[in-house]
């Protein structure tokens, strides 16, 4: 248990640039005790929404609502599904817009989920150590991905969508089967370590408008034989 205690606070630490907040600009508050709806704990925040905090059951297959109480569920809170081993699929609905820290954490058996148009941030770790989980489709709608959210993950190709401006720390890092990237125009940034040991990356297309590369972005990439260096790059540590 220590152990565990004390990776979450590193992971903590090492959180990315996706701040939650409420559309009024401040971090959204809970005016409710927890409470439960089927395998779910959840609160309502700020008389507006709910935030999906824990998941409790045992299923391999799960659908998250998309109301309780009649309200609409607009997050998967930090940690709600860490360590769900034998989660394999889950269904996230229309109207979610946040998916927190650490929120698919361990899930080593997931192999499947289907993200909503609309989902607007990806927490930091949200789904690190997935090492089933083979394809994921990022909506068009998603404007921020935490540092390392699909670090250590079996994913084997991905697009990253146009209003995505960084792709921060880690984010990649250890997909040993990736082989294929995908990089919209818009992305003007790509962090430490992004792609880093990922052994099987074949192709990954650097877009125009890309302006920064740090350092070790593509370290251990062995299988990457070259790539194309837009004229619009002026810092690179790779």
């Amino acid at each position: 248990m220590k152990n565990v205690l004390l990776k979450m606070k590193e992971l903590s630490k090492l959180a990315g640039n996706c701040v939650f907040k409420h559309t009024n600009g401040k971090i959204g508050h809970e005016v409710s005790e927890d409470m439960v709806f089927g395998d779910f704990k959840y609160a309502i925040i700020d008389n507006s929404y709910i935030r999906i905090k824990e998941y409790e059951g045992m299923e391999s297959d799960v659908a998250i609502p998309n109301k309780i109480a009649g309200y609409k569920v607009k997050e998967i809170g930090n940690r709600a599904f860490w360590g769900s081993r034998g989660l394999k699929s889950v269904l996230i609905p229309k109207g979610v817009t946040r998916i927190g820290h650490n929120a698919f954490l361990d899930c080593d058996k997931l192999q499947k989920v289907e993200l909503p148009e609309g989902l607007a941030k990806i927490g930091s770790y949200a789904f690190m150590s997935c090492g089933r989980l083979q394809n994921i489709k990022l909506p068009q709608s998603l404007t921020c991905i935490g540092a390392g959210a699909f670090m250590w993950s079996g994913l084997k190709n991905i697009a990253i969508p146009s209003n995505i401006k960084k792709i921060p720390r880690n984010t990649f890092m250890r997909c040993h089967r990736l082989e294929k990237v995908d990089i919209s125009e818009g992305v003007i940034s790509i962090g430490n370590s992004a792609f880093g040991e990922c052994y099987g990356l074949q192709n990954i297309e650097i877009p125009r408008g890309l302006t920064k590369i740090d350092n070790d972005a593509f370290t251990g990439c062995y299988a990457l034989q070259s790539i194309e260096i837009p004229k619009d790059l002026t810092k690179k540590r790779f």
